[in-house]
């Protein structure tokens, strides 16, 4: 039997909402480059608008393409672990292996 995992994006993602994953500490008037290599590291960032190079407000994207939502709530499952950590600890006691050191 064959175990895979994939990151998906969460239900406020599809909707453009990326407010979870905005660095914190920012300064008052962040700008698109205000993020740091820890807060890359750790999955955070700022959502930026391609057209006018501005960051979108709370790191909510408003210009999402209505076709692409469409593919990704078609095509895309909806995420059904929190983390890959709790992916791998399913996965343990499901089917567990001697671990040798």
């Amino acid at each position: 039997m064959s175990v895979s995992a994939a990151v998906v994006p969460t239900a406020a993602e599809r909707t453009g909402d990326f407010s979870a994953d905005l660095p914190s500490n920012l300064p008052a008037n962040y700008s698109c480059s205000d993020a740091s290599a820890a807060d890359v590291a750790a999955g955070r960032f700022i959502a930026c608008n391609p057209v006018t190079k501005r960051p979108f407000p709370n790191n909510k994207v408003t210009t999402l393409d209505r076709t692409a939502q469409n593919i990704i709530n078609k095509y895309i499952p909806l995420p059904n672990a929190k983390s890959l950590d709790s992916i791998f600890q399913q996965m343990d006691r499901l089917y567990p292996c001697r671990k040798e050191h």
